[in-house]
């Protein structure tokens, strides 16, 4: 009998709190279990203490730790990465990313729906065995 399925667990990394949770919420709302986290540190705290098997590491190539964090994360099993990208940045190529999400940038709205699809789409491609890059923003 196989094992029931459940839903990937996603670990977002970013230092701008409000930002995490708004990203969260747009995770959960396409069927993950999401685990915030600001930073590098706080990640190798909470995977150890909750004894958590991540999925999916959304993370922000910039900060500091970040290549240590992958490497200690998927030392047990696979992980997929989706980096966080700034509109006016690129991602950092010692972070091997699966899929980009960059982050909505000036004071304009950002469309919820949009933001929503964009999200089912990458975790969609990410769960995907022989997944290609996607960008999506």
């Amino acid at each position: 009998m196989s094992e029931p399925s459940r839903a990937p667990v996603v670990l977002i990394v970013d230092e701008d709190l409000g930002f995490v949770w708004w990203l969260g919420q747009m995770f959960s709302q396409a069927g993950c279990q999401v685990v915030p986290a600001l930073n590098s540190g706080q990640t190798d705290s909470l995977a150890r203490d909750l004894n958590l098997k991540i999925d999916v590491i959304v993370v922000n190539p910039e900060l500091a730790g970040v290549s240590e964090l992958i490497q200690s994360l998927s030392s047990e099993r696979p992980v997929k990465i989706i980096a966080i990208r700034n509109s006016d940045t690129r991602v950092r190529t010692a972070v091997h990313a699966h899929a980009t999400l960059e982050r909505p940038s000036g004071w304009g709205p950002v469309s919820e729906k949009e933001w929503l699809g964009c999200v089912r789409r990458v975790v969609k491609d990410v769960e995907a065995a022989g997944v290609a890059r996607r960008e999506c923003s």
